[in-house]
């Protein structure tokens, strides 16, 4: 199961985007945007959602 955006919103919060850019292949423009609020693509929603519930972030 997919975390929501709400949810990677709030774990991208704290984070260092360039590091989570790296680790996800996610563009630091996609998460500067995302963590401002606009949506994002199933691709990027999947890449987080699987880093984040690595790290074991939940709503």
């Amino acid at each position: 199961m997919l975390l929501t955006l709400e949810e990677i919103r709030r774990a991208l919060e704290d984070r260092n985007l360039w590091v989570v850019a790296g680790r996800t292949g996610v563009s630091y423009s996609t998460l500067y945007r995302v963590r401002k609020g606009a949506s994002v693509s199933y691709k990027a929603l999947t890449a987080l959602s699987e880093y984040f519930k690595g790290e074991k972030v939940h709503g």
